[in-house]
C-alpha cells in the first residue's frame, strides 16, 4: 500500500489524486465498520488485523488523508482492548458479542462512531460517555492470578517485568502487551523485580525470605541468594552489573558479588557486605560506581531516612 501510494503522489495528476483520496476513504470505512473488522479478526486473527489497520494508517498518513485520524483512533482501540480480546477463543466461545462492544463502546468514549449494520443479540451497550477512561492509557498486562506488587522496564525499554501476589514474575512486550514469559521458582510473593543493566537478567526478591537471578531470555533461574531472615523488599544492580543489592523488612541490606559464565549461563554469588538501616528500604540510588544512596519506609516520624554508603574494597 505504501509503494502505491508514492506511485500516486509522484504521478502528480488530478485523476490520480481523487483516485487516492476515494481509495483510502473505502479502506477507512472498512475498517471502521465494526462488523467488517470482526469478520477480519475471524479471518486473519487479531494481531493480524491490528497490523492491517497500522498499515492502513500508514497509507493515509503518506497521502496526507484525515482518514489518518480515524484509523488511528480504531489502531488504538484494538491495541487497549487487546489485554481482553486477543484470546479469540475465550470470548467467542462465552460472550460472541464481547469484539462489538467493547469497540462500539470505546468510541462512545471518546465522543464518535463506529459503522455496523448488525448489532450482536446480546451486549452491553454504553449509552453516553463516562469520562472514566484515561485517553493516555495505551494498553492493560493481563496474566497474573494476583495483585501486581512491582514493576520495572527493560533498560531499552522494550519489555515490561511485573511481580506478583501469585508467587510469579512476568516477562511482557512492552508494544504489543503480551505475555513473554512467566518466571516460577518463588514459594510466596514477589515483591521487587530489576532488570541487569544490559537487559540480559531478571532480579526478584519474594517473601520466601529469597532473591534469585533469572535469564530473561529463557526464564531459567540462574541462582537463588539465601541469608534474609523476613521478607525481600527491593532488589537493583549496580551500573555495571556487578553487584546485586537485596534488602529485607528488618532493614538488613545486603551486597552480593555476582559472576556469570558465558558459556552455561550459570552464575556464582559471594556475600561481600552487609549494612542494617532503621528501617525496610524500599529504593536505591547510584550516585557513582562506588556510592549508593537509601532510602526507607515506615518510619515512626513518618517520612523516609536517606542513607549514604560509600562502597570501599568492593570494586
Amino acid at each position: 500500500m505504501r509503494e502505491f501510494g508514492q506511485a500516486l503522489l509522484t504521478a502528480q495528476q488530478e485523476q490520480a489524486s481523487k483516485l487516492a483520496t476515494i481509495a483510502i476513504a473505502r479502506l477507512a470505512s472498512a475498517f471502521a465498520d465494526l462488523n467488517a473488522l470482526e469478520q477480519r479478526v475471524e479471518v486473519h486473527g487479531y494481531w493480524a488485523c491490528l497490523k492491517q489497520v497500522q498499515a492502513a494508517r500508514d497509507y493515509a498518513v503518506l497521502l496526507h488523508s484525515r482518514q489518518a485520524t480515524r484509523l488511528s483512533q480504531i489502531e488504538r482501540w484494538l491495541d487497549r482492548e487487546s489485554y481482553l480480546l486477543s484470546d479469540e477463543a475465550g470470548w467467542r466461545q462465552r460472550l460472541p458479542g464481547l469484539f462489538f462492544q467493547q469497540l462500539a463502546n470505546r468510541a462512545v468514549e471518546e465522543g464518535t462512531e463506529l459503522l455496523s449494520e448488525k448489532a450482536p443479540t446480546c451486549w452491553l451497550q454504553q449509552l453516553r460517555r463516562s469520562g472514566a477512561e484515561s485517553p493516555t492509557l495505551l494498553r492493560i498486562l493481563v496474566g497474573h492470578a494476583d495483585s501486581v506488587l512491582s514493576v520495572a522496564f527493560s533498560p531499552d525499554g522494550r519489555f515490561v517485568l511485573t511481580g506478583s501476589y501469585d508467587g510469579t514474575a512476568r516477562l511482557w512486550d512492552a508494544i504489543s502487551g503480551q505475555s513473554l514469559r512467566t518466571f516460577k521458582g518463588h514459594t510466596n510473593w514477589v515483591r521487587s523485580v530489576a532488570f541487569s543493566p544490559d537487559g540480559r537478567f531478571v532480579l526478584t526478591g519474594s517473601d520466601d525470605a529469597t532473591a534469585r537471578l533469572w535469564d530473561a531470555a529463557s526464564g531459567q533461574s540462574l541462582r537463588t541468594f539465601e541469608g534474609h531472615t523476613a521478607s525481600v523488599e527491593s532488589v537493583v544492580f549496580s551500573p555495571d552489573g556487578d553487584l546485586i543489592i537485596t534488602t529485607d523488612e528488618s532493614g538488613r541490606v545486603y551486597f552480593w558479588r555476582v559472576s556469570i559464565r558465558s558459556d552455561t549461563e550459570q552464575g556464582q554469588e559471594r556475600l561481600i557486605g552487609l549494612y542494617v538501616a532503621s528501617y525496610p528500604v524500599g529504593a536505591f540510588h547510584w550516585q557513582d560506581a562506588t556510592t549508593v544512596i537509601l532510602a526507607d519506609v515506615r518510619g515512626p516520624d513518618g517520612r523516609s531516612h536517606l542513607y549514604y554508603l560509600k562502597l570501599h574494597g568492593m570494586e
